[in-house]
């Protein structure tokens, strides 16, 4: 059974979104299960706009809770590690196969049931949790490309399963995280790629679509590789193709020559 759970969140230039990120992480490590000790370790990466104030004032002084500062480029998997690094620095070395860690991101929010939900999959035998994210708005889309989004969603989908791979919905028991190498300092796919190692190593992944959590629609992200620079890719794609659609169009029958 585990005892023991800590989300982490790295963050770059989010004050914007910190403390709605960190108000609905709070809610849900109050509905985990009675006896399990909780905590948040954010990672401040390069911030300049205020961000680690407002983390310092929602998280700091309270019990496992923490932050730490990045000041150099790092990639995001890297910037993950090292948060996952400082939170496994909370557990019982000797209890490892107790402790819960959780992956988000600083412009997703979580339901008041995540993380009881995350713990219910890991008391019953997996050694992560792979959950699904949405979209909290697709106003910033081209329609087109909001509906390749929702294709590409849908195609991942399998009945009460999903085959994606979100970090902001990622949770893992520390032993098997730290016998399979962690996260990897990659650039992006940081979370495909621990996924893909847990169960090379034969370990539990369940991937429950229910599980949700509720992550910017913007275009502009932070990290290469992630949901907001899939969606600038396709609503670029569909602002070419409707430019390409009018240029190619005919001209009216009472055009000028």
């Amino acid at each position: 059974m585990i005892s023991s759970v800590t989300v982490v969140v790295p963050a770059h230039n989010e004050v914007d979104r910190i403390a709605s990120c960190l108000d609905s992480i709070l809610v849900a490590l109050a509905g985990a299960p009675p006896g399990v000790a909780t905590g948040v370790w954010v990672v401040a990466d390069r911030c300049t706009d205020g961000t680690a104030t407002v983390v310092d004032r929602l998280i700091g002084g309270r019990p496992r809770c923490g932050w730490q500062e990045s000041r150099l480029v790092l990639p995001i998997g890297h910037l993950r590690r090292l948060g996952f690094r400082s939170a496994l620095g909370q557990a019982d070395r000797g209890a490892l196969d107790r402790h819960w860690l959780i992956s988000t991101d600083a412009d997703t929010t979580v339901p008041p049931t995540w993380v009881a939900d995350h713990l219910q999959h890991a008391d019953a035998g997996a050694a992560a949790v792979a959950g699904a994210a949405v979209l909290d708005s697709v106003a910033n889309l081209h329609p087109l490309a909001a509906a390749r989004y929702h294709r590409i969603v849908a195609l991942q989908r399998r009945q009460d399963q999903h085959l994606g791979a979100y970090a902001a919905n990622l949770g893992v028991r520390a032993d098997a995280y730290v016998a399979v190498g962690g996260f990897r300092a990659l650039a992006s796919g940081e979370d495909a790629d621990l996924l893909a190692r847990l169960v090379a190593g034969g370990y539990r992944v369940d991937r429950p679509a229910h599980v949700q959590v509720t992550t910017s629609g913007r275009l502009n992200g932070r990290a290469q590789g992630g949901v907001s620079h899939l969606l600038r890719r396709l609503h670029d794609d569909a602002m070419a193709r409707v430019h390409m659609a009018g240029r190619m169009a005919p001209a009216p029958l009472d055009a000028p020559p």
